[in-house]
């Protein structure tokens, strides 16, 4: 096991922890199972976008991942079996989860820089509007702030919507990747425990 751990083989060190291997045994170099496991997560984790939740920094001590938590022994057999086949299963999809939130996050921090961009733009129109508007005679001035306050209203809702259509998009390929992915079976281990 601690040559799997070390050379970071995931699957294989998971499959020695259903069947019962012990991650706290030493090798000659002193160090466990555990140590390299810890040490691959820690790297996978620190690699991580700063803005997911999963991100080292946005962890306290208490929330991150150690196999220790699934290695506590318990008294039956069916028992351990159960933790090693629900506990990763949820640690799974709690990452798909997280993947989502940070690319929610992203679609609509894009959507908030092109509603900026946009009302910038509305800004420098209404700027150019202003200085054409003291440059004409008052009949052509009501003209062009009508004209100006109707292109203003169309931007608008252009902007509602394009936040629209990205919160539909969103919503409609989280659902869709939800029902790609099963879901444990719950009630087998339930009545395992």
């Amino acid at each position: 096991m601690t040559i799997a751990a070390k050379n970071g083989a995931k699957r294989v060190w998971k499959t020695l922890l259903e069947y019962n291997a012990s991650p706290h045994i030493r090798n000659n170099d002193g160090r466990t199972a555990q140590n390299f496991i810890d040490m691959h997560e820690a790297q996978r984790l620190s690699q991580l976008p700063s803005s997911s939740p999963m991100n080292p920094a946005n962890l306290d001590h208490a929330s991150s991942f150690s196999i220790s938590h699934l290695t506590r022994q318990h008294r039956s057999e069916v028992a351990v079996k159960a933790t090693h086949k629900v506990v990763p299963q949820m640690q799974e999809a709690l990452l798909t989860l997280a993947d989502a939130y940070d690319a929610e996050f992203n679609e609509k921090d894009e959507d908030v820089k092109q509603a900026q961009r946009s009302l910038s733009e509305m800004h420098r129109e209404l700027q150019a509007h202003r200085t054409e508007l003291a440059e004409h005679n008052v009949e052509d001035l009501a003209l062009e702030i009508q004209h100006a306050e109707e292109q203003q209203e169309e931007c608008r809702q252009e902007l509602h919507r394009v936040v629209e259509r990205s919160q539909a998009n969103a919503l409609r390929n989280f659902v869709a990747e939800q029902e790609d992915q099963p879901l444990p079976d719950l009630r087998s281990t339930r009545g395992m425990i």
